[in-house]
C-alpha cells in the first residue's frame, strides 16, 4: 500500500519511565494516532537496547551489576547451537519472543488492548521497533570484546534471531491493529564508513534487508547520526527517520535517492524535535517549525516537489527520549505533537 503521512506525530521508541502504564499514557496523550509500545532502559538493564533482543543467542552471559553482556564463544555451544537452528528451522516463534523482563511496555500495550481496547479507537497505526543488524552485531561482543559481526557463525545467528524477534513482534502487535509499523533501528550506521567501522556497503544493505524481507506490514528504519543515506533508501524501507534537527542539510546531498525512495512511495520521518537537553530548553514551537521548513525547502530548492514531501512525511524527536529527565522527554513528546498539528493545519491535512 501506498503510505501517506501527513506530518503525523511518530515516535521513536524509547522513554525514561520505569512505570510503563504511565508512560503508555503519555504516548496516547501525544501521539494519538501511531502510539509504539515503549522502551524502558531505565525500568531495567534488560531493555538495554541490545539486550533487549538478544534472547535465545547461545553462548549469551549477562553480568547485571557491571551492565555488560557478552557471547562467551570458550564454552561448549553446540547443544545451544542445535537448539537454536532447529528452532529456527521450526518456525517456532514462540521460542524466539521477547520476554516480558526485556520489554514490560509491549506486554503493558497488549494487557491494555484486552483491558482498556477504547484507548486503541481511532488509531491508525501501532509501531514497534528492533535493533537493527548493523548496529547489534557491532555492539555485542564475544569474551575477547570482538564484534560477534565479524564472526561467521554468530553474524548468521543475529540476523536470523531479529528475523525471528521481528516478524513475532509484528504478530503479537497485529492483534492490537491490523495496522503495524516496525522500525529496524541502526543507530551505529553512523559509524559506517568512519575510519573506525568500514564495511562493505552491498552487506549493510544486504543485512538490513534480512531483516526487511521477512515483515509483511510496514517497514521504517532510524539512524539517529549522519550516515550514508543512500545505504538506507536502498533497502525495502517505507519510511527513513533521521535526525533533521542536525542533519537537514546532509541528507539533501542525496537528491537522486531521496527522488527514487519518495517516488516508490517511501515517507521521511522528519525529526526535527532536538533530544538533548540544553537544546531542549532552549528552543520553541516557533523555531522548529521555521527550522523544519528550511529542510524541507532545502529539498524543493535540489528539484523535489514540496507536495509529495508535505504528504509523504512524518514529524518525530530526533532520536529516543530514554537518556532524558521525564520531564524534558514530556517536553520533547509536546513539541512533536505540537509542530504536527501546526503543519497540519497549515496545509489542511487533517
Amino acid at each position: 500500500m501506498k503510505l501517506i503521512g501527513n506530518c503525523t506525530a511518530l515516535g521513536i521508541g524509547s522513554l525514561p519511565d520505569t512505570n510503563a502504564v504511565l508512560a503508555l499514557e503519555r504516548i496516547f496523550n501525544f501521539f494519538p494516532k501511531i502510539p509504539f509500545w515503549p522502551q524502558l532502559p531505565k525500568r531495567s538493564y534488560f531493555e538495554n537496547m541490545y539486550l533487549q533482543f538478544s534472547e535465545h543467542i547461545p553462548g549469551r552471559c549477562i553480568d547485571i551489576e557491571n551492565k555488560r553482556f557478552y557471547i562467551d564463544k570458550t564454552q561448549d555451544l553446540q547443544p545451544e547451537m542445535e537448539g537454536f537452528f532447529n528452532d529456527y528451522l521450526a518456525n517456532d516463534l514462540d521460542k524466539f519472543k521477547i520476554s516480558r523482563d526485556y520489554c514490560e511496555g509491549l506486554y503493558t500495550a497488549l494487557d491494555l488492548a484486552k483491558t482498556k481496547k477504547e484507548i486503541y479507537n481511532g488509531v491508525a497505526f501501532i509501531k514497534g521497533q528492533i535493533t537493527g543488524p548493523i548496529s547489534f552485531g557491532l555492539q555485542v561482543v564475544d569474551e575477547n570484546k570482538k564484534p560477534i559481526y565479524y564472526d561467521d557463525m554468530f553474524h548468521d545467528i543475529l540476523l536470523k534471531n531479529l528475523q525471528c524477534k521481528a516478524r513475532w513482534q509484528e504478530e503479537v502487535l497485529s492483534n492490537i491493529n491490523k495496522n503495524i509499523i516496525i522500525s529496524v533501528d541502526e543507530p551505529y550506521l553512523s559509524s559506517v564508513g568512519s575510519g573506525v567501522i568500514n564495511l562493505n556497503r552491498a552487506q549493510v544493505i544486504e543485512d538490513i534487508e534480512a531483516i526487511f524481507k521477512v515483515l509483511k506490514k510496514v517497514k521504517a528504519t532510524h539512524c539517529c547520526g549522519n550516515t550514508d543515506w543512500s545505504l538506507l533508501m536502498a533497502t525495502s524501507a517505507d519510511i527513513l527517520l533521521f535526525d533533521a534537527y542536525n542533519y537537514a542539510k546532509n541528507i539533501s546531498l542525496f537528491t537522486e535517492d531521496l527522488k527514487d525512495f519518495l517516488a516508490r512511495g517511501g515517507c521521511l520521518g522528519w525529526g526535527i524535535i532536538p533530544t538533548t537537553g540544553n537544546e531542549l530548553e532552549n528552543c520553541s514551537k516557533e523555531a522548529l517549525i521555521l527550522r523544519l521548513e528550511e529542510g524541507i525547502d532545502l529539498l524543493v530548492k535540489k528539484g523535489l516537489d514540496h507536495e509529495t514531501i508535505i504528504h509523504q512525511s512524518f514529524i518525530t524527536p530526533a532520536c529516543g527520549l530514554g537518556n532524558l529527565p521525564i520531564e524534558l522527554a514530556n517536553t520533547a513528546m509536546q513539541l512533536t505533537r505540537a509542530v504536527s498539528e501546526h503543519i497540519q493545519a497549515k496545509y489542511n491535512l487533517n
